[in-house]
């Protein structure tokens, strides 16, 4: 963090973790009087990772149009004809 202008980070999130992440700023403020580079701003990640839900690329699109279950079939077809039984199986008893 040394060297850097800022943090992206959310604040109020994990509270014991934004004690340590102060904690290490105001450390770093300490040696700042002997030359050290101080982060002077916290980011938000919020509005950067919001945008990033909301714009794919083709690239993108293209995986989630493949990951997307066929709309040629009722919800959850595909997982409940894995765990179906097999005609063999219920023959044998299995």
């Amino acid at each position: 963090m040394e060297q850097r202008s800022r943090i992206f980070y959310s604040m109020g999130t994990h509270l014991e973790f934004d004690t340590r992440m102060l904690g290490w700023v105001n450390g770093m403020r300490v040696h700042a009087r002997q030359g050290a580079g101080v982060p002077q701003e916290f980011v938000a990640l919020g509005h950067v990772l919001d945008d990033m839900r909301l714009y794919k690329s083709r690239g993108e699109q293209g995986k989630l149009r493949r990951a997307a279950p066929s709309p040629n079939l009722p919800p959850h077809a595909s997982s409940t004809a894995a765990a179906a039984p097999t005609p063999c199986a219920m023959a044998t008893g299995r």
